[in-house]
């Protein structure tokens, strides 16, 4: 039986404390034909020693080493070196389980799909906290074709995938150097020339929440980021012709506003954008902030319509969260009845988790 190289690219920068447990958990894989591409993007702290321990311990660690460029830059230049027929791409503070590589190369070549995703990815915001969630909302394993209704169920993340190189390098496929929100151009741009997503009957990635990481700092900027990654999207869809075959990912603009030092400047840049690139309504599709921000006529109107949006968002966890259990309003008003009974007993009871 064949059993063809995986290229796993972990770009590294400033995670000495984690890049350990991430290293151990590719090395130790139950799948072995594994070419690791570490990429030091310039890290200033002990993560080069780190780096070397490894490299004398297994010669299927392949170190790079580049001035400080980035996420995009370090994953583009492992992308290059990369010899594997598939690519992995890790975060080097987090990990994944011993089967992982092994759950998605089966899957991918069983199904002859174009990308396999990881079972479960799991989030870790503190060992307290550990929130579970599918790569693919609502799906579990199988292969399914790749539709704009798939790609709105599915997590916005280049890592926890396994891809055919090839594909990447037909596609010309890069990550925007020099700009956050590369999983969202790397994603949008690649999946609608796919056919097919297989997700795994195993294998789970490890997805460590951290404080100071990029996404979580979002530093008090202007939005530029996010308004250059929606047109260079944007551009991508009108040459390719897939506007209206694909929703546009406006979700970007509208978390422009997220930490903003001056929404209100963010709001007349979205605005003059919408007007350039001659958005219509119909393109923003179903989502409510943007198009609330597209019928607004200032900053103060789309506040107002941003609060309720949220006040609605919150509500609606709300009370998903408090009818999670899945029976009926019959139900509901029985156990609400013997809640009242018991008070009138003078007796304490539970609903809902609350004491009464």
């Amino acid at each position: 039986m064949p059993t063809p190289l995986v290229s796993v690219v972990i770009p590294i920068y400033k995670v000495e404390e984690f890049l350990p447990d991430c290293l151990e958990s590719v090395i130790n894989q139950s799948y072995q034909n594994l070419e690791i591409v570490c990429v030091n993007d310039g890290s200033p702290d002990r993560c080069g020693e780190i780096l070397d321990k490894y490299v004398a311990q297994d010669n299927r660690i392949k170190v790079i080493n580049q001035p400080n460029g980035g996420l995009s830059a370090a994953r583009n230049h492992g992308l290059r070196e990369a010899s594997g027929e598939y690519v992995l791409f890790i975060d080097s503070d987090d990990w994944i389980s011993t089967d992982c590589v092994e759950k998605l190369l089966s899957a991918i070549e069983k199904s002859h799909a174009d990308v396999a995703g990881v079972h479960d990815i799991l989030s870790y915001y503190s060992p307290q906290k550990i929130v579970k969630d599918r790569i693919l909302s609502g799906h579990s394993e199988g292969a399914f074709q790749i539709t704009p209704q798939l790609m709105r169920q599915m997590w916005v993340v280049a890592w926890g995938k396994l891809y055919r190189r090839q594909q990447l390098s037909d596609f010309k496929m890069a990550f925007p150097e020099g700009y956050i929100y590369e999983d969202e151009y790397f994603h949008h741009v690649l999946l609608p020339n796919l056919h097919k997503i297989v997700i795994a009957d195993g294998g789970a990635y490890y997805y460590r929440q951290r404080e100071n990481s990029i996404m979580n700092q979002k530093k008090l900027r202007s939005g530029k980021d996010n308004l250059e990654i929606f047109e260079r999207i944007f551009k991508h869809y009108r040459d390719k012709g897939l506007i209206g075959r694909f929703d546009l990912p406006v979700r970007i603009l509208s978390s422009g506003f997220v930490n903003n030092e001056n929404p209100e400047a963010y709001f007349s840049k979205v605005k003059e954008l919408i007007c350039r690139l001659e958005l219509t309504e119909e393109m923003l599709g179903k989502h409510e902030l943007m198009r609330g921000l597209f019928n607004s006529r200032d900053f103060r109107q789309y506040c107002r319509c941003e609060s309720c949006y949220r006040a609605k968002q919150w509500f609606k966890k709300f009370r998903k969260r408090l009818f999670r259990l899945k029976v009926g309003r019959k139900t509901h008003i029985e156990l609400l009845g013997l809640v009242l009974l018991h008070r009138a007993k003078g007796e304490q009871t539970v609903f809902l988790g609350f004491k009464l």
